[in-house]
């Protein structure tokens, strides 16, 4: 009987399988294949949607849209989303269409420009066809009134589900509609226009389970709550409601109770405040899902929904209850699964009865601010637990993960941005739970302690891993991660610090699609079987590592790739085509950035298809870009700059059919010639970076490019007006033209740009008046117009600019982006409601920083990136601006520099600058003003640079406080009118304060001293008649002085013995031409010929030198010739010694040149000829020289040429040789016999390495001078140098590096400059693990900072913070109380800052005892051998126990402490024993705690400059071993308690300036040795040591000014200097009137003073060859 009954139930199969079969075979009715093609005609013949519905397919079930059943074969499901384009205008739908399909049950129409059905062909006319039709769609289309729909609906009696969402529906047609749709179950009106009428046409619709109206217009009016009653009757079955998205309130919450069946419910996106309660809501007795997310509800809604007992999920995302959770009321829902309170502000530790959601699944508890240890919450309790998202808190989270290692249920686990901490050591190992997904991304902002969470090892299930940003400091690259998780599909392991080489797993992981382990010290080269390991690689990110070699061959064949970042390692080599990805390629992104990559560009990157995003930035490409190059039509970020690049700038790059192209940056190079005008009409370029090359020529014309924003051009050599073309650039916030030769005025069109925030145009040749439509650009925050020939007044209407804060300055975010993996497809099989997986997005990493070049007291300062959305600057110098300075621009309150400097401005500094409260420096020098300094100045809190010198000032110097206190007398110079600190000029006549002028003024009283001015002008006019008689002594020995000089050149190079010989002096400027040379070389046989700083031009070869055969000494340095590198043209000169030709061109050399040379120079110089790489190579010819003495070749580009060895060889007289960055390669090969002349060696700047075994070096305080001998970095196996307490001198070149063996650095104290040398802390060093000291020498980027905002309430997490300075910044706000639990601190600096609020009093529980922490570095343990112990002492016996040598470290911890305003330095082990509090420079207010007598182990007190109030505490005497004590500059009054006497080690006291009042304290013990300093500014104080004695204080009002200073001489020195200044005019004009009366005295005169120039060049030039290099 089984048999039996199987065996039908075969033949059943069978016979349905045979069906199906021949239902596929004969496809299906003829009858509907027709209607279909019908349709498809009618709608959109062309449509791509209906691409494959053609006339010779008969089987249109496999068409796109159609769903047939599998037995009859009959079309059940028709889909036209979108088939016919809305572009074609309305649709009116005829349904006698679809009578062919008269088993149709889902009919799709939506997004197809419907708007109604054709009168009486609606789909009544289906009524009796189409009775299983149960689904419509009708989406995204334009039914916009009751007759649109009802000309449609009528007769669906049959239908289910509707959709009419994104229509324009408003509602009032439904109610109609509700008695012909009886049996519909599903409603969508989502985006339409429904008002609260909605409600009342609803309620017939009987049948209805899901009703949609989010995104209307719903108000929760009276009219819709009146309404709101009826469908709450009628739709008994509604079991799905969501309101979201309108403007609902809690009026709404009263009558979901009606809604007996409802489940569901959507509020989010109302504007629901919990005002009236939720008693509705509580009282449903179904509800299993709420969402409430965006609402405005209270904390204590959380607490009253615990009678929703029925409830699987709630939602509360984005409430911002800020609050704590409570602890009662939601922890009743025992059958809530899901939880969402993301983004709420909640705070405090988590409830412990959140452990009694004992159905909880998913969690979500991110982005709100709770905190406390996660190990001890009740989180461990949700055994059902599979999804717990915990990020962007202030968690605890230990890093074993021990307290979740029983929840077997747990998938997903997110922290991120909370704190790792070491796991307590009885946690276990092993969990129960299999993780897919796991993040813990920036957990750890300093060195992680705890290690690894080595509980990875144990997972096998990982999908997604993320420890970003944590500081795994000496770990190891976790590469079991690939061997365990075969499924692992995205790893991101971001800045982990791990180490060592990367590991690939020995078997594939197919998986795997995104990698990014960015900035680690991951070394080695990337595997060349990587593609193999992981076929399907996606993404992968390797930059800031320290990776050499080459891309593996196998990414040109991976169709997979999509982005590759591995910028900023060491890789090079010669990219070929094989090395990048073919034309095909999937890859959008390529960063190849600041690698050592050469050759020349491969131009099959450039036609990738799918490319948008290049950097092949800061490598050695070099040679011509081809001008038919251009780029594939899909780029949008083109970056090319900081190579070797030469040519003409490539038209193709601007091609303006490329629309998508945002960026190009081609800055850096060698291009030359004029800028394509294709650059400036790209319609979407953004950002055009061509500065720093030689292009030239004037700047393109008839461009229209309006989307550019970003424009640099500086470095160039671009000549003439600013094109009106700009005018059109109204979206241009940066222009920056500067160190160029353009020309012209600015033009009044500037106030066009009114995005306008950077504008540059320093150092070029602009001239005229500033047009005030410059006033106009209200968004200009940094201004430089600055080494230009601007002339008129200064616009006083620049006084409307903001300087304020903007983002225009700075690049935006990149919009592009790919996707890591879809999660659907990483997470298929998950199942559930309510995973979410954020970060799933790759966006575009730009990394291009807009920079600023600014000048401030003659340093450059270069800003970039983020800060200059913060920088605002005005620099005018070095121009030709006359008259005075605006009282307006007083208004400038933003300005942070502001330079007018070196011009020709005159009257007064304006007081109305003590307004500029933001400035920081402020250069006024150089010009013509007058009067006094206002005295206002001083209470400028933020000015570091402030330099009026070289003006015609007067009077007083501002009060040495505050920041003016820090000025020297560099800021006055040359005003010597101006007396007063810092100056040596004493003020020796003070005005009496009544008697003084107000600032404004600046007046000076007139007065003169009589005497002072006869002494003067009797001095003046013995000059006067000295000077005459000098000029008339003069001329009269003209010829003979002449003859004198000349002796003296010709004895000066050595040739007295040369009686005859002639000397041909052409140092004039504007030197004549070729013809006229060539006239004179014709006539003339010098032996000695100079023509150095001229503008001569042309090749040096087809001159007529060749013919001067007695030539010895010849120097054409600083001109513009071309000289070949054979120097074949001299060859025939035997007597040639010296030859210069410095600063001019070096070109290759005709081959038939003669080889070998006639003349033996012994000085040839020919340095900076070549900016560019010299492809005819080194002058070989001097491979011919053996006497030679100097040779110099300095900063040309030999680009791979060897070092020149024989040099050595050859020329046993060599004293020097500069060989100073000429691009010299390979080892330094010393010559085999002594050289022992050779006293000057400079071969810095090359590639030059040494081999030698020197590990340790120490040279350490002597007297060793010069530059840094720069081949010493190189040393292979150096591990430890100290040159410090030297004087070497000099910069430090940008391109200096190390070697990446050295572990220790010092060239501290010396006199080194420049700025600091970025390789220095180059990233490959991997065992540069402990110092690098460059203190103590003039790097122009150190010293205070600027750091700002308070100090944070995360500090007390550095419990082992012994030493804590930050003087003299910017921070502000109060103190927080967590500073009081630093227990370990002892010195405490916050000094200079703008700290307020009250002195903390808890600061009294800091110990202030000794440590070790504080006194100096530990060396390393590295150690060498002293050598093979055996070989040195075989024959003795001797057994020697210590065979290594450890180095000798003595580096100490300094820090710099200030007392009476001194500043002392201690180091070393002093430290441990010192204990300081320095609270000095800000503006704490209230009284000093009395709590602060317990810090009985301070040495040190500084309470100075600030705004305490009260009496000094008289529980000061407590502390017993202080030694100084600082409270001066503060409000404080009483008396100065008697106690403080006992205080025996106190050496400093001060408490000047107050309003302290009585006796001082009894003069004995150490207040014996304070002077009246210590109390003075206290005018109520008496006794000793003050003169007040406490029997009859004096009255302040009495006292006399402590600035009077008598003086009893008999000459006013004011009134001296004033005079001696009106004679010395009077010595000048006479002069000029002698020489102007007397024609031939005139010409005598101006004669002898020329020739006396040139003499002395000439006799310069020939004795010191290297004054002559710097070209003018």
């Amino acid at each position: 009987m089984m048999m039996k009954k199987m065996g039908a139930w075969m033949l059943l199969a069978l016979l349905t399988l045979v069906g199906d079969w021949c239902g596929r075979c004969y496809g299906c009715l003829e009858e509907e294949r027709i209607g279909l093609l019908e349709i498809k005609a009618l709608t959109h013949p062309n449509s791509f949607y209906m691409r494959d519905w053609v006339e010779y397919s008969s089987n249109c079930c496999e068409w796109s849209g159609i769903e047939c059943d599998n037995t009859t074969r009959r079309v059940i499901g028709l889909s036209l989303l979108g088939a016919r384009y809305q572009s074609l205008g309305d649709w009116v739908l005829n349904a006698s269409l679809f009578l062919p399909f008269k088993e149709l049950q889902s009919l799709g129409l939506g997004y197809n420009g419907l708007v109604g059905c054709s009168e009486n062909q609606g789909f009544e006319v289906l009524s009796s066809k189409l009775r299983k039709l149960e689904v419509l769609e009708l989406s995204g289309n334009r039914f916009n009134d009751d007759k649109s729909i009802l000309s449609c609906f009528n007769g669906l009696s049959s239908l289910k589900s509707l959709d009419l969402s994104f229509n324009e529906v408003t509602g009032s047609g439904l109610k109609v509609l509700s008695s012909k749709l009886k049996k519909l179950e599903n409603l969508d009106l989502k985006g339409n226009q429904c008002n609260d009428s909605i409600f009342s046409s609803l309620s017939g619709f009987s049948s209805l389970k899901y009703l949609n109206l989010s995104q209307n217009q719903l108000t929760a009016s009276d009219n819709l709550l009146s309404g709101f009653q009826m469908p709450a009757s009628g739709l008994r079955n509604l079991e799905e409601l969501d309101l979201s998205s309108n403007e609902l309130n809690d009026s709404i919450l009263s009558y979901l109770g009606g809604f007996s069946t409802l489940k569901f419910l959507d509020l989010s996106y109302n504007m629901l405040t919990g005002s009236t309660g939720l008693n509705g809501l509580c009282n449903s007795t179904s509800l299993e899902e709420v969402w409430l997310d965006d609402s405005s509800l209270p904390a204590s809604f959380l607490r009253n929904i615990g009678p929703l007992s029925t409830l699987r999920v709630l939602s509360l995302m984005g409430v911002d209850f800020n609050s704590t959770l409570p602890a009662e009321g939601w922890c009743e829902l025992k059958n809530l699964e899901e939880l969402y309170l993301s983004g709420n502000n909640l705070k405090g530790v988590l409830p412990p009865c959140l452990g009694n959601l004992s159905s909880l699944q998913i969690l979500d508890l991110s982005y709100n601010q709770l905190e406390g240890n996660i190990a001890l919450s009740h989180l461990s309790h949700l055994t059902q637990l599979r999804s717990l998202s915990i990020k962007n808190n202030y968690f605890q989270v230990p890093i074993s993960f021990g307290s979740f290692m029983n929840l077997s249920n747990l998938k997903f686990f997110k922290c991120d941005n909370n704190e790792l901490i070491a796991a307590p050591s009885f946690q276990p190992s092993f969990p129960k739970f299999q993780l897919r997904y796991f993040s813990a991304s920036n957990c750890t902002s300093k060195p992680l302690e705890a290690g690894f969470p080595n509980f990875l090892q144990s997972q096998y299930d990982l999908v997604v891993v993320d420890l970003s940003h944590n500081k795994f400091v000496g770990e190891p690259f976790p590469s079991w991660l690939f061997e365990n998780n075969t499924k692992l599909n995205r790893l991101c392991l971001r800045d982990t610090s791990f180490i060592g080489p990367s590991q690939l797993p020995q078997h594939p992981t197919p998986n795997l699609q995104t990698v990014d382990m960015s900035g680690n010290n991951i070394h080695g080269q990337v595997a060349r079987n990587i593609c193999s390991i992981f076929p399907r690689l996606k993404n992968f990110m390797m930059a800031n590592n320290s990776l050499t070699g080459c891309i593996p061959p196998c990414f040109g064949n991976m169709s997979s790739l999509e982005y590759l970042d591995l910028s900023n390692n060491h890789m090079s080599c010669e990219l070929l085509e094989h090395n990048f990805p073919t034309v095909g390629s999937s890859l959008w992104f390529l960063k190849l950035s600041n690698n050592n990559f050469k050759g020349r560009l491969p131009l099959s990157v450039f036609n990738m298809t799918h490319l948008e995003y290049l950097f092949l930035d800061g490598n050695k490409f070099a040679g011509q870009v081809s001008d038919a190059f251009s780029l594939a039509s899909s780029f949008s970020w083109f970056d090319i700059s900081n190579n070797i690049l030469s040519g003409m700038l490539p038209r193709g790059i601007g091609n303006s059919s490329i629309n998508s192209l945002e960026g190009i940056d081609l800055s850096r190079n060698h291009f030359e010639g004029t800028i394509p005008i294709e650059y400036f009409n790209s319609s979407g370029l953004e950002f055009l970076d061509l500065s720093e090359n030689n292009l030239s020529g004037s700047l393109p014309l008839g461009f229209n490019a309006l989307d550019l924003r970003y424009v640099h051009l500086y470095g160039n050599r671009l000549s003439g007006p600013l094109p009106f073309d700009f005018y059109n650039l109204s979206s241009l916030a940066t222009l920056d033209l500067g160190d160029n030769n353009l020309t012209g005025p600015i033009p009044n069109w500037i106030d066009n740009l009114s995005e306008l925030s950077i504008f540059v145009l320093k150092s070029n040749q602009f001239n005229g008046k500033l047009p005030h439509q410059l006033c106009s650009l209200r968004k200009l925050s940094i201004l430089d117009l600055s080494e230009n020939n601007f002339s008129g007044l200064l616009p006083s209407c620049l006084r409307n600019l903001n300087f304020t804060a903007s983002d225009e300055k700075t690049l935006d975010a990149p919009r592009t982006g790919s996707d890591y993996g879809s999660g659907e497809e990483i997470f298929t099989s998950k199942g559930g409601r309510g995973f979410s997986l954020d970060g799933d997005f790759l966006w575009a990493e730009i990394s291009v920083k807009i920079s600023v070049e600014l000048t401030a007291k003659k340093n450059f300062y270069t800003y970039e990136g983020d800060i200059l959305r913060y920088m605002s600057v005005m620099d005018l110098s070095c121009n030709r601006f006359n008259g005075e300075i605006p009282t307006e621009w007083g208004n400038l309150s933003g300005i942070y520099s502001l330079n007018l400097s070196q011009n020709n401005l005159t009257g007064l500094i304006p007081s109305s600058f003590f307004n500029l409260k933001q400035i920081e420096s402020l250069d006024l020098s150089h010009n013509n003003l007058n009067g006094r300094i206002p005295a206002q100045l001083v209470e400028l809190n933020f000015l570091a640079v402030f330099n009026v010198s070289y003006n015609n000032l007067s009077g007083r110097t501002p009060e040495m406080k505050y920041q003016f206190a820090t000025f020297d007398e560099w800021s006055y110079k040359g005003n010597p009118l101006l007396c007063g600190p810092p100056l040596q000029n004493s003020c020796d006549k003070t005005e009496s304060p009544s008697a003084r002028v107000p600032y404004d003024s600046n007046g000076d009283d007139g007065l003169m001293d009589m005497d002072s001015f006869y002494a003067s002008f009797g001095v003046c006019y013995i000059i006067v008649v000295l000077t005459i008689a000098a000029i008339q002594k003069v001329i009269g020995s003209y010829h003979e002085r002449v003859g004198c000089f000349l002796n003296l050149l010709e004895s000066s190079v050595g040739k007295q013995s040369h009686s005859k010989s002639r000397v041909a002096h052409s140092m004039f400027s504007n030197l004549p031409g070729r013809s006229v040379l060539s006239k004179y070389l014709e006539n003339e046989q010098p032996t000695n010929i100079s023509w150095l700083l001229n503008q001569l031009e042309g090749n040096i070869a087809s001159s007529h030198l060749s013919h001067l055969p007695q030539l010895e000494y010849l120097s054409v340095s600083n001109n513009y010739f071309q000289v070949p590198i054979s120097f074949g043209s001299f060859m025939n000169l035997s007597n040639l010694k010296f030859f210069e030709c410095d600063n001019n061109e070096l070109i290759a050399a005709p081959s038939f040149q003669p080889l070998v040379p006639k003349f033996q120079l012994r000085a040839f110089s020919a340095s900076n000829c070549t900016p560019k790489p010299l492809q005819a190579g080194f002058p070989n010819f001097l491979q011919s020289q053996h006497d030679l003495e100097l040779v110099d070749l300095s900063h040309n580009k030999f680009v791979g040429e060897p070092f020149p060895s024989w040099l050595f060889e050859n020329n046993t007289k060599l004293n020097r040789l500069y060989l100073r960055d000429t691009s010299f390669i390979g080892p330094l090969q010393l010559p085999q016999h002594p050289t022992p002349n050779l006293q000057t060696v400079d071969m810095s700047g090359n590639s030059i390495h040494v081999g030698s075994s020197l590990w340790f070096l120490k040279l350490s305080n002597n007297n060793f001078k010069g530059r840094l001998p720069l081949s010493v970095f190189n040393m292979t196996h150096l591990d430890y140098l100290f040159l410090d307490g030297n004087k070497f001198a000099g910069q430090v070149s940008g391109t200096f590096s190390l070697a990446s063996s050295l572990w220790w650095l010092d060239i501290s104290n010396n006199l080194l400059s420049g700025m600091l040398p970025r390789r220095i802390g180059n990233s490959s060093l991997n065992r540069f693990a402990y110092a690098i000291d460059l203190s103590r020498n003039q790097f122009e980027d150190l010293g205070d900072n600027n750091l700002t905002g308070p100090i944070p309430n995360w500090i007390d997490t550095l419990s082992e913070l012994s030493i804590f300075v930050l003087k003299s910044n910017q921070f502000n706000g109060k103190l927080p109380h967590q500073l009081c639990l630093l227990r370990k601190l002892s010195i405490l600096d916050l000094s200079e800052n703008n700290f307020s609020g009250l002195v903390p009093s808890c600061l009294s529980n800091l110990n202030f005892t000794e440590s070790y922490e504080k006194t100096s570095v530990e060396p390393g343990t590295t150690s060498r051998d002293y050598g093979n112990l055996e070989e040195l002492f075989a024959s003795t016996g001797y057994y020697l126990d210590d065979k290594t040598v450890l180095p000798e470290i003595d580096v100490k911890i300094a820090v710099e402490l200030t007392a009476k305003k001194n500043f002392y330095t201690y180091e070393g082990g002093i430290l441990r024993y010192m204990s300081a509090v320095d609270l000095s420079c800000n503006r704490f207010t209230g009284e000093i705690p009395t709590e602060w007598g317990n810090l009985s182990g301070i040495y040190s007190l500084n309470l100075s400059h600030n705004n305490l109030t009260g009496l000094i505490p008289s529980s000061f005497f407590n502390l017993k071993q202080i030694e100084s004590l600082d409270l001066s500059h503060n409000n404080l009054n009483g008396r100065i308690p008697a106690q403080l006497v006992e205080l025996t080690f106190l050496a400093v006291f001060n408490v000047s300036y107050n309003n302290l009042s009585g006796r001082t304290p009894e003069m004995k013990n150490q207040f014996g040795t304070f002077d009246e300093s210590s109390y003075k500014g206290n005018p109520l104080l008496c006794g000793p040591p003050l003169q007040n004695s406490c029997d009859k204080t004096e009255s302040p009002s009495a006292r006399v000014p402590n600035d009077f200073n008598g003086d009893g001489g008999f000459i006013d020195m004011d009134s001296f200097y004033a005079s001696f200044g009106v004679c010395y005019i009077i010595v000048v004009l006479t002069i000029a009137a002698v020489l102007c009366i007397n024609l031939h005295w005139r010409r005598r005169w101006f004669y002898f003073i020329e020739e006396c120039i040139d003499t002395c060049c000439c006799f310069l030039a020939i004795n010191f060859p290297k004054l002559s290099r710097f070209r003018r």
